[in-house]
């Protein structure tokens, strides 16, 4: 609870900055992904870009992201607002 009430206050300071921001001057990084419920995880992807912000995702399980947003809409929209996908395949 504490951690995503710490990732939503700073979520909202990043995309309540004013204006465009064409330089990455944030860096938002998220680790089990999976286990990420109630992150604004799509608004920071969405939204953060034009801010300035960049954000690093990681999951161990694909299958896992539709698990915590909810729906395999909301992971492909996760999935589709990213610019590069890195897979390691073992």
């Amino acid at each position: 609870p504490m951690n995503r009430a710490i990732c939503a206050f700073v979520s909202a300071q990043l995309l309540g900055l004013p204006g465009r921001y064409p330089v990455p001057r944030a860096l938002v990084v998220i680790d089990e992904l999976q286990a990420a419920k109630g992150l604004p995880v799509e608004e920071l992807l969405t939204n953060g870009r034009e801010k300035g912000v960049s954000t690093w995702l990681a999951t161990q399980h694909l299958s896992g992201l539709s698990a915590s947003l909810k729906s395999r809409d909301a992971a492909d929209s996760v999935l589709g607002g990213v610019r590069a996908q890195v897979f390691l395949i073992t």
